[in-house]
C-alpha cells in the first residue's frame, strides 16, 4: 500500500513539474500596444487592444475622441512597471519619463476577452517627482479615487 501511494503521489509530483503553466505578462500587451501606436496601426487595429466597452466611447471621427487609444505614447522612456493579476482581471503600473523629461505613471487595466487581454481602462497620473512612481500594481480607478477624493 506504501508502495502505491508512494508511486502515484511521485507521478502527481512529476506531472505536476512537466505541464507548461502560461504566465501572463501584461507589460508584453502594453509594449504591443505602444508599437501599435508608433506604427499608426492603433486605430485600424484597436479590437485586438482594447475591450469593445471601452471603444463604445471612442469616436473614430474625432480626432480627441482617439487621444485615448494613444496614450502610452506619453511615456517616451519607461522606468518600471508592475502587475497584478486577478481571475480575467489585471492591472498594469508602468512608470517612466514623457517628452518633457516629467515623471509619469500610466495605470491600465485589462480584462480577458476572446482569449486576450484587452484594454479595459487607463489613467495617466503626471507625478510631482520620481519618488512618486508607483511602487506596485494598481488599477487605474483606485488610483483616480486616490487622487480624486
Amino acid at each position: 500500500m506504501k508502495l502505491l501511494v508512494s508511486l502515484i503521489l511521485s507521478f502527481t509530483l512529476f506531472a505536476c513539474s512537466i505541464l507548461k503553466v502560461e504566465q501572463t505578462d501584461l507589460y508584453k500587451e502594453y509594449v504591443k500596444q505602444t508599437q501599435a501606436v508608433k506604427n499608426n496601426t492603433i486605430v485600424a487595429n484597436r479590437k485586438l487592444f482594447f475591450t469593445s466597452e471601452y471603444l463604445k466611447e471612442v469616436d473614430l471621427t474625432d480626432e480627441k475622441s482617439l487621444l485615448p487609444l494613444k496614450l502610452s505614447k506619453y511615456i517616451h522612456q519607461v522606468s518600471s512597471h508592475y502587475q497584478k493579476l486577478e481571475g480575467q482581471k489585471g492591472c498594469l503600473s508602468v512608470n517612466g519619463i514623457e517628452i518633457n523629461e516629467d515623471p509619469v505613471t500610466i495605470y491600465v487595466e485589462y480584462k480577458k476577452e476572446q482569449d486576450l487581454w484587452l484594454v479595459d481602462y487607463m489613467f495617466l497620473h503626471l507625478v510631482e517627482n520620481y519618488e512618486d512612481y508607483a511602487k506596485e500594481a494598481l488599477c487605474p480607478r483606485e488610483v483616480e479615487s486616490m487622487i480624486f477624493k
